[in-house]
């Protein structure tokens, strides 16, 4: 394979992999700034895992999904600007869900807590 079309690929990757992984540090920072006030008090499941397996989980499939989403934008069969827009448009709106989501839950478990205090 020529050199070029390697650092081409690799670089595209990178930016793939930038939208999660920056989405998965911005909810990891507003979960723990509230994780300190209702989480230590509440009552956890006989099964739950550990608490520090949950940081590595998010960041393990953030990854994931930024692969994904490059291998779409890679795959054969549409142009460069079909696959690239389709590419930006699946990558934007996982970005807003998962954003969307961490407020939503952050925003619910301080609720609970505060009503269950």
């Amino acid at each position: 394979m020529d050199p070029t079309t390697v650092r081409t690929q690799l670089l595209r990757l990178i930016v793939h992999l930038l939208p999660p992984l920056a989405v998965a540090g911005i909810g990891g920072r507003t979960t723990v700034q509230s994780v300190r006030t209702w989480y230590p008090t509440h009552e956890e499941p006989p099964l739950s895992p550990p608490n520090g397996v949950f940081g590595l989980v998010r960041g393990v499939l953030s990854l994931l999904m930024g692969i994904a989403d490059w291998r779409v934008a890679e795959a054969g069969g549409a142009s460069d600007v079909q696959r690239d827009a389709v590419s930006a448009a699946y990558s934007i709106d996982r970005v807003q869900l998962v954003l969307a989501w961490t407020t939503f839950a952050t925003a619910l478990n301080v609720e609970i807590w505060r009503r269950n205090r």
